[in-house]
């Protein structure tokens, strides 16, 4: 398990919160000009530092990074924090601006990821480190993600906002910044796998029961239409058949 550090956030890469859950986690490559060893610093050197900014200016910040060669992360100001304030921006709006369109950092997280150079490939152990702080936050701060890639994103208010996982280039920011956030050699679906949380074979008599309510609720329903009242009747059995690669929740009514 990585050891999660606290890293300053300066006012100027603070921004309000203004929805929340967040609906995704934007994914990022630090690409400093230094060798990975060095990535770490140089990346907390540059988003922490103290230089004299007006509060809410633009700053490429971020609102966590992943280690490069430690079994460490670190989040900006505090994972709590994360509930009220955003970074400022790290993925900023895309054609239209503020009146159109969201920043990116508005409805996600930002977290940089250590790569020096756009063909060099994720380790491993930085793989392991970013899927382990994804899943970190969702547990403390109470959100869930879906473990799914969002390939486009046109950040328009009046469209859907999609969730997932994104990188900056597949935002209307990253594609009009001619971004390559996290690039072809980031393995989306190795990373995806990682991220999924691991479901039991069994469901849980919470699952059973919430379930065996369901169906009688509809058997209820469909033969009296008006009725409300759901009949639980303890003794369903449930069980996970997996067809195809796929668990699919099966069950024996009582008699």
């Amino acid at each position: 398990m990585p050891e999660l550090l606290i890293a300053s956030r300066p006012p100027y890469a603070r921004r309000p919160r203004t929805i929340w859950p967040p609906h995704r986690f934007t994914i990022h490559p630090t690409r400093g000009h230094t060798t990975l060893d060095l990535q770490d610093q140089a990346t907390l050197n540059f988003f922490s530092s103290a230089a004299a900014r007006p509060p809410g200016t633009w700053c490429p910040t971020a609102d966590a990074l992943v280690s490069a060669d430690e079994d460490r992360v670190w989040v900006f100001g505090e994972p709590q924090g994360l509930r009220t304030e955003h970074s400022s921006v790290a993925t900023g709006y895309g054609t239209w601006g503020a009146d159109w369109e969201w920043a990116a950092d508005e409805v996600g997280i930002s977290i940089e990821v250590p790569q020096t150079a756009a063909q060099e490939e994720y380790a491993d152990a930085t793989l392991e480190r970013l899927a382990w702080l994804c899943r970190h936050l969702q547990a403390t701060l109470g959100f869930v993600v879906p473990a799914v890639r969002v390939r486009g994103w046109s950040q328009l208010r009046s469209a859907p906002i999609l969730s997932g996982y994104i990188g900056h280039e597949d935002t209307m920011n990253g594609m009009k910044s001619g971004k390559s956030d996290p690039g072809a050699r980031f393995p989306w679906e190795r990373f995806l796998q990682m991220v999924t949380p691991e479901q039991p074979d069994h469901p849980t008599v919470a699952d059973a029961t919430t379930l065996y309510q369901f169906v009688r609720a509809d058997e209820r329903n469909r033969a009296n239409p008006g009725a409300t009242a759901v009949d639980f009747t303890p003794g369903v059995t449930v069980s996970v058949v997996r067809r195809n690669g796929r668990r699919i929740l099966t069950m024996e009514m009582p008699d």
